[in-house]
């Protein structure tokens, strides 16, 4: 199972994260995020970004999108460009075009892409935009994609390419 249980929440805040939770914000945490590693890593990034942010007005942030969190993170831009790039914004126009649905812009995340060699290694713009959702569990034998989530994938995607070659 690819999802956090409670106990290792608790110890990934104490112990990794260096912020303890009351068992009240670990509740919070939990029902809010399900566990999903991307998800809590995107919670524990942005309390680090946020100076004075409490762990309720994150997730209150999260909630405010009037989407399930799975379809905020799918349908969101990371970006490892500071949110101000004039490469993130001209993103997050062209998937607002092709969708009439604006995406917040977050900070990016660690995973398996290789942005360092790009962005670092070369000072270059990165823009990642994920397209999946929390139980697609990712990298597991028994990783899939849904239909719908595949076609919105690919409209955004023909949209950014699209108005790429328009620019």
């Amino acid at each position: 199972h690819l999802r956090f249980t409670r106990d290792e929440l608790q110890r990934l805040f104490d112990e990794v994260y260096r912020r303890p939770l009351s068992a009240e914000e670990l509740a919070l945490l939990e029902e809010t995020t399900l566990g999903w590693p991307t998800a809590v890593h995107l919670v524990h990034e942005s309390l680090r970004r946020r100076d004075g942010a409490t762990l309720e007005q994150v997730l209150s942030d999260f909630r405010a999108s009037r989407l399930e969190l799975r379809d905020y993170l799918s349908s969101e831009v990371y970006a490892r460009l500071d949110p101000e790039s004039p490469w993130v914004k001209w993103t997050a126009a062209s998937i607002e075009r092709t969708t009439g649905t604006k995406p917040a812009i977050l900070p990016n995340l660690g995973g398996s892409l290789p942005n360092e060699v790009f962005a670092d290694t070369l000072g270059l713009p990165t823009v990642w935009i994920p397209h999946s959702y929390a139980a697609c569990s990712q990298h597991a034998p028994n990783e899939h994609l849904l239909a719908p989530v595949a076609r919105e994938a690919l409209r955004i995607m023909t949209g950014v390419y699209w108005d790429l070659g328009d620019k």
